[in-house]
């Protein structure tokens, strides 16, 4: 799909500048080229998908034979797994997207812990997976992710961190009815992993994943910890007219007819919008994990990412959370704007501006950037009257004191 925009906007002055700046910015992410370098990935990750598909066609009935055992192969490399507490007739809870609450916030008032992924880990988990139990022994991970994504099963079972595996097996028809789908392959030369996805209490969907591995190999996955605020000891920086601002920001007068919203994810659903797979690694945590990603620059071998993401949230409640979100890292609030209606002219309609600047919590350095809230006005592409927020930022070795 090819998106072009034409941005109009009017000349501006003083701190509307920034406006311009944004626009160009969010402009810059929906462009002709960006687009098409983004379908280019997505049609060679369908080529991975179909050829892994494909090759476990052969394999099907004898996998499913398998599939129940208590153990893999005759190394006995794997031990049988704890089969997690999925439930085939999940406590019905009505999904209301004018009411949504961000991802995390709804899995903590479902009674889960939110916790870090672990230093180590040998898969690539996408970013919206959300990991609310999980335990680090020697030789043995278990965790149980859950996530809200609207893709089918048969398309997230085929993310891309399977293809780092080998001797993968699918099977969509578990011994445990509970189960929706299994997959077991091996990570690296010594070790082996089985992901059972299936439907929580709360009709969450989740993914139970199993690792386990030989002691002295390349695989040395670290401690489960609960995500906590990083770098508190360091006095952050905020302007004096940020609990000002924040009040407006956040408020639901602040954003353009907010009642005109179109799903992303009935979007995504109808197959109307190109969606990528967004991974954790190097990627601190200060995206909603209920936003998809819809576009991003290629930086290859840059220290710079300019991705836009895209979510059902009200964008008042999603300024919210990427604010909580980045005071996480106790970051700098260096500038924080909110756009004035009658100065947003553009179909790209601007509603708040954050530039921020933080340290990763490892040490090696900082992140500066900016997030453009905003909402697209044009009903002829899927992109119109959805809440999105577009991010470009950069990774520096300086730390931030």
């Amino acid at each position: 799909m090819v998106v072009s925009i034409v941005v109009m906007v009017s000349l501006l002055s003083g701190c509307q500048q920034h406006l311009e700046d944004a626009l160009g910015i969010i402009s810059q992410l929906l462009d002709d080229s960006s687009d098409e370098a983004g379908s280019g990935e997505q049609d060679e990750t369908e080529d991975e998908v179909d050829n892994t598909e494909d090759e476990d066609d052969g394999d099907t009935d004898e996998n499913s034979d398998v599939a129940g055992d208590a153990a893999d192969d005759a190394d006995g490399q794997f031990v049988a797994m704890t089969v997690p507490q999925f439930t085939a007739t999940p406590e019905l809870v009505l999904y209301d997207k004018e009411k949504a609450e961000p991802f995390d916030d709804r899995l903590r008032d479902q009674g889960y812990t939110i916790y870090k992924n672990p230093m180590g880990m040998p898969l690539r988990i996408p970013y919206q997976w959300v990991l609310v139990e999980g335990e680090s022994e020697q030789d043995k991970f278990t965790g149980l992710y859950c996530f809200d994504m609207p893709i089918d099963t048969d398309q997230f079972v085929n993310f891309d961190f399977y293809h780092m595996g080998q001797n993968i097996q699918h099977n969509s028809n578990p011994d445990n009815d509970n189960v929706i789908h299994e997959t077991r392959f091996d990570v690296g030369e010594q070790g082996k992993a089985i992901v059972q996805y299936g439907l929580d209490e709360y009709a969450n969907t989740c993914a139970h994943v199993e690792i386990n591995y030989e002691t002295g190999s390349d695989i040395a996955i670290g401690p489960v910890e609960e995500l906590t605020p990083v770098d508190v000891a360091r006095e952050r920086k905020l302007p004096d007219n940020y609990d000002e601002v924040f009040a407006k920001a956040t408020s639901l007068d602040n954003f353009h007819t907010p009642d005109g919203r179109n799903s992303v994810k009935d979007a995504m659903y109808a197959d109307e919008s190109l969606s990528l797979p967004l991974h954790k690694e190097g990627l601190p945590e200060i995206f909603l994990y209920d936003s998809y990603m819809f576009h991003e620059v290629d930086n290859s071998g840059s220290s710079e990412i300019n991705i836009l993401m895209c979510t059902d949230i009200f964008p008042h409640i999603a300024t919210d959370k990427h604010l909580e979100l980045l005071s996480n890292y106790n970051a700098n609030i260096d500038n924080f704007e909110v756009i004035p209606k009658e100065d947003n002219t553009s179909m790209l309609k601007a509603a708040t501006i954050i530039d921020f600047s933080f340290n990763d919590e490892f040490g090696t350095g900082s992140w500066s950037g900016s997030s453009y809230f905003y909402r697209y006005e044009n009903d002829d592409t899927p992109f119109s009257e959805q809440s999105c927020m577009a991010t470009d930022m950069t990774f520096s070795t300086d730390i931030i004191q």
